[in-house]
């Protein structure tokens, strides 16, 4: 389809095993042709609020009735809402009141730290000249502030070893993969490879690998295939990923809902001001009472506050996985690790 559409109303099927409270459970087998065909055709629910159950015969209760929109809604970035409202009296079904939103303004997108650019013969090396170069700019202060400064200032390196060597990276990908077929193809047709062709080999193969690490990280997924690129699927998952991050409506102090942007924004600033540096009158701690009880001994206290070794640290980074969220300042552990 070539214009969002929405699809909204009874699919007289769930979507998953959670969508049915009481009666007979709800088999993998049942639901597997509704999955495939929501999954085939790239469809997916759009934000919901209200009734978590659609249908009841006042014993099973089912979510029957679904609100989705298809892959070019989400490529658009339109904003909806669904409302599922109490049946009443007149059907056992839940009215449905979509709400479509006014667009996001774009902000300045933070620095988020790619894991496919180690897989650059050249990173290690850049890397390594501009830690050493910041380093020159960085005498002074406490190795803590010595270390984020040059985290902060190594950004402007990563963005432009990005736009050289990785902008539109599928675009890259697909034409070094078909040059790579293109020879591979008058290379079998004649018995001999023309020249260059290793050196496409291995740059249609780098590239392929960086391309396939930037979808895994889009997708936030542990389970995601290298099959899976390009298709429906590694679509739905990045949408669905950054849909969950996103606040839709929201209930105000008042009692009332509102769906403004503005007005969400607002009440969460006012809530956390009125929080923040709020005076309070505290009843003074009692220390007599830490007394009672067991206590730690001096030994046991002492190596609560030990320095922990260089392994432990080490043996602690290396735990975290390479698709974890990243830190506040844009980098991930697989930095740390290669680095």
């Amino acid at each position: 389809m070539d214009t969002p559409w929405i699809l909204l109303g009874d699919f007289k099927s769930p979507l998953s095993v959670e969508d049915k409270e009481g009666g007979t459970p709800i088999t993998t087998y049942q639901i597997s042709d509704f999955q495939d065909c929501v999954m085939r055709n790239g469809l997916e629910d759009l934000s919901q609020v209200g009734c978590k159950y659609t249908w009841s015969n006042n014993e099973v209760f089912c979510k029957l009735d679904h609100c989705m929109v298809n892959k070019k809604w989400l490529e658009e970035d339109m904003r909806g809402m669904a409302e599922f409202l109490a049946p009443g009296y007149i059907s056992d079904h839940t009215p449905c009141v979509v709400t479509i939103m006014e667009a996001m303004e774009q902000t300045k997108k933070p620095f988020k730290f790619f894991n496919m650019w180690i897989t650059h013969e050249d990173y290690n090396s850049v890397v390594e000249e501009q830690w050493t170069h910041l380093g020159l700019d960085t005498r002074r202060g406490m190795a803590q502030y010595k270390f984020k400064l040059k985290l902060q200032r190594l950004k402007t390196t990563f963005k432009q070893f990005n736009r050289l060597h990785f902008q539109h990276i599928k675009e890259r990908s697909l034409r070094v993969q078909e040059e790579f077929q293109r020879m591979q193809e008058i290379g079998y047709a004649i018995g001999t490879f023309e020249e260059g062709y290793q050196l496409v080999q291995k740059r249609a193969d780098q590239l392929n690998r960086a391309d396939f690490l930037y979808c895994k990280q889009k997708a936030k997924c542990k389970y995601f295939r290298e099959v899976d690129r390009n298709t429906t699927y590694f679509h739905a998952l990045v949408e669905k990923t950054n849909r969950m991050r996103e606040i839709m409506v929201i209930e105000k102090r008042d009692g009332g809902t509102t769906t403004c942007l503005n007005e969400i924004v607002n009440e969460f600033v006012e809530s956390f001001q009125g929080l923040l540096g709020t005076s309070l009158q505290r009843i003074p701690l009692n220390t007599d009472c830490l007394n009672f009880g067991r206590t730690l001994n001096l030994e046991q206290q002492g190596s609560l506050i030990l320095m922990p070794m260089e392994e432990e640290i080490k043996k602690a980074l290396f735990s975290i996985g390479d698709q974890k969220v990243l830190g506040p300042d844009g980098y991930g552990s697989k930095f740390f690790k290669h680095s």
